[in-house]
C-alpha cells in the first residue's frame, strides 16, 4: 500500500507510519504488536497519537485521508 504523498514527513513518526500503514491493510492491534515487536498498549498509544495528528476518529477516516 502506498501511503498518500500529501502528509508532510513531518506529520507522523516513523513508527506512527508503520502503524498507520497496518492499520489500513485491516492488521488488528494484536497483530501489529507481534509484527513490531511491541506491546499492545503502545499499538493503541501510537494509534490515538495518529488520529490526532491527522484529526480522524475512526479507522475508516485515516483510511480515506491515506488513501487519497
Amino acid at each position: 500500500m502506498k501511503i498518500a504523498t500529501t502528509i508532510p514527513d513531518k506529520k507522523l513518526s516513523p513508527r506512527e507510519r508503520e502503524v498507520a500503514f497496518h492499520i489500513v491493510e485491516g492488521t488488528s492491534t494484536n497483530s501489529i504488536a507481534q509484527i513490531l515487536a511491541i506491546k499492545p498498549n503502545t499499538v493503541s498509544t501510537i494509534k490515538k497519537s495518529i488520529f490526532t495528528k491527522l484529526a480522524v476518529d475512526s479507522e475508516v477516516a485515516l483510511y480515506k485521508v491515506l488513501k487519497g
